[in-house]
């Protein structure tokens, strides 16, 4: 399995708010079931919350709908949804922290 740190563009949810992204692929050596990148996806993901605090996904971070904002957290964010499960990343200091840690 490969995790690299990338930076977003303008066609990514989140740009503006997040630098980063962590994306997670196959290695030729793997089985091509889902459950080992959504395992590690979910790994990082708890990991996160535990460095950083909670969260919320990177779809409703702004949200005007959610009165109750406690849980934007302004170094990460994520997505999960039936296209893509990817990290977000806020700037440099935790796209580093991430890559040393899970690199």
């Amino acid at each position: 399995m490969k995790i690299k740190v990338k930076k977003t563009d303008k066609r990514m949810t989140g740009h503006g708010q997040f630098k980063y992204y962590i994306d997670i692929k196959y290695d030729r050596s793997d089985n091509f079931d889902d459950m080992p990148v959504l395992e590690k996806f979910f790994e990082i993901r708890q990991w996160c919350w535990e460095t950083w605090g909670p969260s919320r996904e990177v779809d409703e971070f702004n949200s005007r709908s959610n009165s109750w904002v406690g849980d934007q957290n302004v170094h990460w964010a994520w997505i999960n949804d039936a296209y893509r499960a990817r990290l977000y990343l806020a700037d440099t200091e935790e796209a580093a922290y991430i890559t040393l840690k899970w690199t």
